[in-house]
């Protein structure tokens, strides 16, 4: 139905609730995106503490994971194999 309305759901996932402010300045930089050309965003926040710090951007079929906890997965796994 969403599709059908024009609309775009993005989920924001952080560690803390994030201030407007840094709603606004998100969704500032996805409407230029061309995923979003053209639809209404509607934007929800998930706090997940897990995510350490940084964001978990879910968009249409796209991701931007920016988390602290990613990163330190893939320092992880890269001493893991030893580089």
């Amino acid at each position: 139905m969403s599709a059908y309305r024009g609309e775009l759901e993005v989920t924001v996932t952080s560690a803390e609730p994030l201030d407007q402010r840094t709603m606004t300045r998100l969704e500032k930089a996805l409407r230029g995106t061309s995923v979003a050309e053209g639809k209404t965003l509607k934007f929800t926040n998930r706090v997940q503490p897990s995510v350490l710090g940084g964001l978990l951007v879910d968009f249409g079929d796209k991701t931007i994971d920016l988390t602290a906890a990613s990163k330190v997965n893939r320092y992880n796994a890269a001493l893991a194999q030893g580089i």
